[in-house]
């Protein structure tokens, strides 16, 4: 029989259960998903005009756990468009009162003309916190855009709000409950990311418990010797 060497299994042993605690696993999934929205029951305004009037909307949403968004999509019909990057999805954190409050991430995407569909930004890296978040959808300042978010998603969320600009006089993000109206008022959105994926309670302690055993275990022999002893098997 081979010798086997103690010090280099405790070490191993110490240096698996680290790398086991310190692993922090991600999986990819639809973070938000209101379904598809009816395509006949009218929508919310999503415009920019010519002499500088627009209107925005945005819907919130929660993260119970760190997560890198890397997609988001709005399904919208663009009436009038004659962009490459006729659109832009802003991430916003949420103000003590729930609002959107600082712009976190931007990203421009097209929009076909007269097509409605799902667009929006694809290959994002958007990094963040568990939190209140906001998704909306702006045109940038230098397009012109007169669009609807269709209304009525199957798998509403509970917030919507409005950004507007209208004859000189900012009506910035309000929030709305989207229950006020018989069909919702939610429009359609999918949040797309990696989440990452704790390891359960009593697997963490007993992998933590391996690692301190092993580390005392190594500095005992490191103390009563210079190296561990060999034991003779067989």
């Amino acid at each position: 029989m081979p010798k086997t060497i103690v010090g280099r299994r405790v070490a191993f042993l110490s240096l698996l259960a680290a790398t086991l605690m310190a692993l922090s696993p991600a999986s990819a999934t639809l973070i938000v998903d209101t379904g598809q929205p009816s395509e006949v029951r009218g929508g919310w305004t999503l415009q920019r005009d010519q002499f500088g009037n627009y209107t925005f909307q945005a819907l919130r949403f929660d993260l119970d756990r760190t997560t890198t968004i890397t997609s988001v999509e709005a399904w919208l019909y663009g009436i009038f468009n004659d962009y490459t990057n006729t659109l832009t999805a802003v991430l916003y954190d949420a103000n003590a009162a729930g609002a959107p409050d600082v712009p976190l991430q931007r990203a421009n995407f097209a929009a076909a003309y007269a097509v409605i569909g799902w667009y929006g930004p694809n290959d994002l890296n958007w990094t963040v916190e568990p939190g209140t978040y906001w998704l909306a959808i702006e045109v940038p300042e230098t397009n012109v855009f007169f669009g609807v978010l269709p209304i009525g998603a199957p798998h509403p969320l509970q917030w919507r709000a409005t950004h507007a600009f209208l004859d000189g006089i900012d009506y910035p993000y309000d929030p709305m409950p989207t229950d006020v109206i018989a069909v919702g008022a939610t429009f359609g959105l999918r949040v797309n990311g990696d989440q990452a994926v704790e390891i359960p309670e009593p697997l963490s302690a007993w992998l933590f418990s391996i690692a301190v055993f092993g580390l005392l275990t190594s500095r005992r022999m490191t103390f009563l010797g210079k190296s561990a002893p060999s034991v003779e098997m067989g």
